[in-house]
């Protein structure tokens, strides 16, 4: 028996998601061409697609089988996807602007040294985190691995970076056991939040604009 409106929702749940066929199939271990068929309606999942297609949109699995119209109320949903997405893109943004200011800082340059840039970076990539919608993306197990060997990669450099500058290991040497320890923490951490800052450039980076309600 057909089911009524499935491949309409579907098609509208996914880019409400702002998610792509292929991004899809990832999720759920199926091709490409396998979405395009339930959407299309040439075929129809199954009942076990139906439950992680149901966990995967955040609503019930009777809702997508039985009710013609869409269960997502898209006039409350459209306005607040849009501003999350454009609080990610300025959040974003402004990540990239405080990494640069973050390396000026780890040199020491005049007018760059202020303990508060690791502050607002360590803010920043919060927002960033919070605000960022397409973890289906990083779910994959290869992403996964490339983010977090990325990162050590990454936090190794920046630690190398340090011991290459003159000026560092000249202030470590004139100051004091405790004072040397706490610069050595300070700049461990920061060069973590450097990492992490990195890694959301690279790995977060925002999807290509997309209208918001295209035709079906």
């Amino acid at each position: 028996m057909k089911v009524v409106g499935i491949s309409t929702k579907l098609k509208r749940l996914r880019k409400n998601k702002q998610m792509t066929q292929q991004d899809v199939a990832a999720y759920l271990h199926v091709s490409r061409k396998t979405i395009s068929g339930w959407e299309n309606e040439r075929s129809y999942p199954d009942v076990s697609m139906l439950i992680k297609l149901s966990d995967l949109f955040g609503i019930s699995t009777d809702d997508l089988i039985r009710d013609p119209k869409m269960t997502v109320d898209d006039r409350t949903k459209k306005p607040r996807s849009r501003k999350r997405q454009t609080v990610f893109i300025a959040t974003y943004r402004f990540n990239i602007v405080l990494l640069i200011i973050s390396y000026l800082h780890m040199y020491d340059l005049p007018g760059f040294h202020s303990a508060i840039t690791t502050l607002i970076l360590l803010i920043n990539e919060l927002a960033v985190f919070l605000s960022y919608e397409s973890w289906v993306n990083l779910k994959r197990r290869l992403t996964l691995l490339e983010i977090f060997g990325s990162f050590f990669m990454l936090l190794a450099v920046n630690i190398v970076i340090n011991f290459l500058s003159s000026s560092w290991n000249s202030s470590i040497v004139q100051s004091g056991t405790y004072e040397a320890l706490g610069m050595m923490i300070g700049r461990v951490i920061l060069d973590m939040l450097l990492s992490i800052s990195l890694i959301m450039v690279i790995f977060f980076r925002p999807a290509k604009k997309k209208k918001w309600w295209p035709s079906i």
